[in-house]
């Protein structure tokens, strides 16, 4: 379970926004020294307020485990999956039914092809899972 502590800064029915300090998380990933966002600036956050917590107040967010690795499985090892499945398809179906056009330019418009389709998909799927509890950080404590 990843835990990280915040302020509330506006209430949204049963949401709230949390200002979090990326610290914390950062600090024990391993990707630190290559990541590119500044670990020092503040990020919003919408969690479930289950405390009726307001604004404010200093709380402690939690997030389901298993939620950090899905979401990272499908916006880095899906599209990278999408990008290899288009190319093979590209190389290996469609260049023999067009002789006349290079097989790596149809492997390569194949993958990027197959790479938008699956990050269409991937949106749709979010649009789907917004309101899905498993992946929206919950508020579980009032410091």
């Amino acid at each position: 379970m990843s835990i990280e502590e915040g302020i509330i800064t506006k209430i949204e029915g049963p949401y709230a926004l949390v200002k979090v300090v990326r610290s914390s998380a950062c600090a024990h990933c391993p990707s630190a020294g290559s990541c590119h966002i500044e670990s020092d600036r503040p990020m919003l956050v919408k969690a479930v307020n289950t405390v009726q917590a307001g604004t404010g107040q200093r709380v402690r967010l939690s997030l389901a485990p298993g939620s950090i690795l899905a979401a990272s499985f499908l916006l880095y090892l899906v599209p990278l999956f999408g990008l290899l499945f288009g190319a093979i398809i590209g190389k290996i179906l469609i260049a023999p039914l067009l002789p006349y056009i290079s097989s790596e330019l149809l492997a390569g418009g194949c993958g990027f092809i197959s790479l938008a389709a699956v990050f269409l998909g991937l949106r749709i799927y979010d649009r789907r899972q917004r309101e899905n509890q498993k992946f929206i950080p919950e508020v579980i404590q009032i410091l």
